[in-house]
């Protein structure tokens, strides 16, 4: 199994940033923990992979950068279950060779779950808000014991997603993950194809004027440095062909 590879502290530091990343979203901080690409990163890295982590953590990063929290707009609460995208994307390089092509879609699939879960419960969580707030001011509590139970249950919030991520990753063997037919890049490109129609909307985003393609030629240069400068691993990714050609490299 998958998360048979982290240590018992693992596991509770994950679950522990799990609550700090539900909190991190608007309640305590906002320092944008919770954020895909640095969740799914931190991740990676308590899971002995950061690079993988982040990986996971680009993709799910465009996917959520479309969602804009104007209004009464119901939107995925991305941090726990980015977090346990960038465990399970991760956990491969210890545990089987040749399937982190497979651990990247099952940790894309538990990343979008379990945001989708939690951005419910968040909406369900603030409705229930203000009948909370009534009833314990009849009771004649304060407002900050009031704040304090709230932030209690938020933090729960993400400590239970984290734990329903990382539960249901523990269900699936490592051997289901390593059958699936496409190399890491190609299952990265596939999701990529979708998940970076989402720039569509921030590209739309008003720029002074002459400055868009100043903006993206030094995004390109920006990118091409980080390449060369840190470049991957020999082996990390495997094959040009969209089948599993690079199962045997680590």
């Amino acid at each position: 199994m998958l998360i048979a590879a982290l240590e018992p502290a693992t596991l509770v530091v994950l679950l522990l940033l799990g609550g700090w990343m539900a909190l991190d979203a608007a309640a305590v901080g906002q320092f944008m923990l919770g954020r895909p690409l640095v969740a799914a990163t931190l991740g990676g890295l308590l899971a002995g992979d950061p690079l993988a982590g982040a990986l996971a953590g680009v993709l799910l990063e465009a996917l959520h950068l479309n969602h804009v929290p104007a209004g009464g707009a119901r939107l995925p609460d991305p941090g726990p279950g980015s977090l346990v995208a960038g465990v399970v994307a991760a956990l491969p390089a210890g545990v089987a060779a040749g399937s982190r092509g497979g651990a990247l879609a099952l940790a894309l699939t538990l990343g979008i779950g379990i945001s989708m879960a939690g951005g419910e419960l968040v909406a369900r969580h603030r409705a229930a808000n203000t009948g909370r707030v009534e009833r314990a001011l009849a009771r004649g509590d304060s407002l900050g014991s009031v704040l304090r139970r709230t932030l209690a249950l938020g933090a729960a919030r993400g400590v239970g997603l984290v734990a329903l991520g990382l539960g249901l990753a523990a269900a699936v063997p490592a051997a289901w993950v390593a059958r699936w037919p496409f190399a890491l890049e190609w299952t990265a490109a596939l999701v990529g194809l979708a998940a970076f129609l989402g720039l569509g909307s921030v590209a739309r985003t008003p720029v002074p004027r002459g400055r868009g393609a100043l903006l993206l030629a030094g995004g390109v240069a920006a990118g091409v440095a980080l390449g060369v400068l840190f470049g991957l691993p020999d082996g990390w990714i495997g094959s040009g062909s969209p089948g599993q050609a690079g199962r045997g490299r680590p």
